[in-house]
């Protein structure tokens, strides 16, 4: 399988995902906005998307993570790795004066 990197198109088959932060990995179905399984489904990112593994007949697509708007790192969705608010924003680029300005109090971190 191909590791999904910065800059990765949409893919054709079954790829990976590597959270840069933490290392979290898993296979992803789909690198998108719209997962073709899910019509009515649509991110406001170019997610990394899983079929919901957990429940098989229902096919919710699932975003365990994105790139950073800021810094294009691949990020997981946890919270310790990212935030998406408007645009997903790694940790790290959450703490930069000029991001902190853009979220709401209780969003910020540092």
């Amino acid at each position: 399988p191909v590791v999904a990197r910065m800059g990765a198109r949409e893919p054709e088959s079954e790829t990976s995902f590597t959270c840069a932060l933490c290392g979290f990995e898993s296979r992803i179905d789909y690198i998108g906005n719209r997962p073709p399984w899910a019509p009515s489904v649509v991110f406001r990112e170019r997610a990394y998307v899983l079929r919901d593994p957990t429940n098989a007949a229902t096919n919710h697509p699932l975003c365990i993570g994105a790139s950073c708007s800021v810094c294009s790192r691949v990020v997981c969705a946890a919270p310790a790795c990212s935030l998406f608010y408007t645009r997903r924003l790694c940790v790290a680029c959450q703490t930069r004066t000029e991001i902190r300005l853009e979220l709401p109090a209780e969003l910020r971190k540092g």
